[in-house]
């Protein structure tokens, strides 16, 4: 089992120090060319990635000790804690989901035609009693509850009128 330090090397190789963003970062450098031809070699390129994990190895191996992660736990918590995040990222997500929506709007209908035509009558109301049965026996219930209470409404006037 990788360590979650190994974990956390391993991220930022892969993502931050990936061939294509060392690219990119080392575009706008003049220097840099020849370094970004250098790497073009995936021998090259394999030993500086091998160099710079065991290097991030290094400075994060205390991350696995378990005062470390309630420490760091702790920082993240004092950091966030007066952020909202939840009202950007609920706008956010609207945004996206009607975008997809949109943009996907027939593929949605041919999935959702498709699915309910592979089911018979029977599946159909099992579907439909499995994704409502509950609501539906709230509404029986309380149905039965006010009809009750109405039919003794009624009883009870009924018999002080007559």
């Amino acid at each position: 089992m990788k360590s979650r330090t190994w974990g956390i090397v391993e991220l930022i190789t892969t993502k931050c120090l990936s061939p294509e963003m060392l690219r990119e970062k080392l575009a706008g450098v003049e220097i840099a060319k020849n370094v970004v031809q250098v790497l073009e070699e995936p021998h090259n390129m394999d030993r500086t990635l091998d160099f710079i994990r065991t290097v991030f190895y290094r400075f994060t191996e205390d991350l696995d000790h378990p005062k470390m992660a309630v420490l760091l736990q702790k920082l993240l918590k004092d950091q966030i804690q007066d952020l909202d995040i939840a009202g950007p990222l609920d706008s956010w997500l609207k945004e996206s989901l009607e975008k997809l929506v949109d943009k996907y709007h027939p593929e949605l209908g041919n999935i959702v035609r498709s699915s309910l035509g592979r089911l018979d009558d029977h599946g159909m109301m099992q579907q439909i009693k499995d994704k409502v049965g509950d609501d539906l026996q709230y509404i029986r219930l309380n149905g039965a509850v006010v009809g009750g209470l109405v039919g003794i409404v009624i009883a009870v006037l009924r018999w002080l009128l007559l």
